[in-house]
């Protein structure tokens, strides 16, 4: 198939070349095996107490660092708390927030898009605000 002359855009904006380029594009030789997975839940594991404060001891002492956030270590403990007493809250608010993030911004699970996040903190904060409005 011949392409016409007057087709190509160095013709019709600036004849920059005489000759057209056309970039090769390296083409893989063998066939790359996929790897097929017969069961993608097959290491999923229900919640379980035991379960539930691995995760906690996990997350509080290797990927948090609260006393960047406060001083005092008693109120580093006290948000400890308030963490472990509220993780299933915590967990089904993170989940909820990874699938409004997925199904109406961006496709990275399981990260938060921070407009969810905001959207979420906006929403307690006008919850908030009329649950404590003085009658």
């Amino acid at each position: 198939m011949v392409i016409p002359a007057r087709l190509f855009c160095k013709s019709i904006i600036v004849n920059l070349s005489s000759f057209d380029q056309f970039i090769t594009i390296p083409m893989q030789e063998e066939e790359v095996k996929k790897k097929t997975i017969s069961n993608v839940f097959r290491m999923w594991k229900n919640d379980s107490k035991g379960n539930i404060k691995t995760i906690i001891r996990h997350d509080l002492s290797n990927s948090f660092d609260a006393s960047l956030f406060m001083k005092d270590p008693l109120d580093v403990l006290d948000a400890f708390d308030i963490i472990r007493n509220n993780f299933k809250m915590i967990q089904t608010v993170f989940m909820d927030m990874q699938a409004v993030t997925y199904l109406h911004h961006e496709h990275n699970f399981p990260e938060i898009n921070h407009f969810v996040f905001m959207e979420f903190i906006m929403r307690v904060q006008d919850e908030h605000m009329i649950v404590s409005l003085p009658k």
